[in-house]
């Protein structure tokens, strides 16, 4: 990615997940056009990893998962990870990979909903409730906190 134009050079396997022109061997979409194509859900946590990684000068990796939109209206989980590198003194460009990791974020929803939910029934099971309950002590004991220090204060 070249930071100061605000576009990104992808390898042409990516074809297969977003509309490209299909001669090049490259494709070439502006970041906006990118961060389009991510999750919505997604969005907040890849643009604060991708700030905080341009903005910290100690830092020249990055690395964040996040799904985007397929072409196909399909939901695609990307692994990122990118080094920043700095061409001349005002231009940067970010070096990385985009590697597809659906399966295993399928297999990581399957493991949790066999640890914490009745495979028959789908309702919680023992370990669901006994996770629940201990953030509800810890929720609990937060706001127990604030309350004392607001009486104190009163």
């Amino acid at each position: 990615m070249k930071v100061q134009k605000g576009e990104l050079v992808l390898d042409s396997k990516v074809k297969k997940y977003i509309h490209a022109d299909e001669k090049n061997c490259e494709v070439i979409i502006s970041k906006d056009e990118w961060e389009n194509k991510i999750h919505c859900d997604d969005k907040e946590i890849h643009e604060e990893a991708f700030k905080n990684f341009l903005i910290n000068s100690s830092n020249d990796f990055y690395e964040v998962e996040y799904r985007i939109i397929t072409k196909d209206n399909k939901v695609v989980w990307f692994h990122s990870k990118g080094k920043k590198v700095k061409m001349d003194e005002d231009e940067i460009v970010i070096y990385g990979s985009l590697t597809d990791i659906t399966d295993r974020k399928q297999k990581e929803l399957e493991i949790y909903f066999i640890s914490y939910f009745d495979e028959v029934t789908g309702a919680p099971n023992r370990r669901s409730f006994t996770a629940n309950l201990e953030l509800a002590i810890q929720r609990s004991k937060k706001e127990n906190k604030v309350r004392k220090r607001t009486s104190k204060e009163l």
